[in-house]
């Protein structure tokens, strides 16, 4: 299947399964698929779902990759 036409959904669904069946972080997750594939992580960046660009975010912030995000509940 093409990389231009993969739905975002679908992308994650994919990124999810390798996280569960592997066990691996989001992170490696997504490093993971784009190894496999031969591409760079810049090319789909844009084709994440906002689920797993969060997930990537909290990795990166326990990771201390990118500051921590203090907001408070509204």
């Amino acid at each position: 299947m093409s990389l231009s036409i993969l739905p975002s959904e679908q992308l994650a669904h994919v990124i999810e399964r390798i996280v569960v069946n592997k066990q691996m972080s989001y992170l490696d997750a997504v490093l993971h698929f784009c190894e496999r594939r031969n591409i760079e992580p810049e090319i789909i960046a844009h084709l994440l779902s906002d689920k797993i660009k969060g997930e990537l975010s909290q990795e990166a912030q326990g990771l201390h990759f990118i500051p921590r995000t203090n907001r408070l509940p509204l």
